[in-house]
């Protein structure tokens, strides 16, 4: 909370290249939050959580790697 400035500088820097990343979208809610707009922090983490589908399939896909890891490759699952 301390560093909320520090953050809107670096969270400028990564709107300008990545708006829609999800580690933007969390220092965005992140920085509302510190300064107390519930609201807007609300709106970005919501837009985080409704935006990670890519995050879930990496999940799976690493969940189906250690699988066929311990399957010896197999894919017969």
């Amino acid at each position: 909370e301390d560093n909320v400035p520090e953050a809107r500088k670096f969270l400028a820097k990564m709107k300008s290249t990545a708006p829609n990343d999800s580690r933007t979208l969390e220092i965005e809610g992140d920085c509302a939050k510190a300064e107390g707009d519930f609201e807007l922090a609300t709106q970005h983490y919501r837009k985080l959580i409704n935006g990670s589908d890519s995050q879930a399939a990496a999940r799976g896909n690493l969940s189906l790697g250690f699988l066929l890891m311990e399957r010896g490759g197999r894919q017969d699952a």
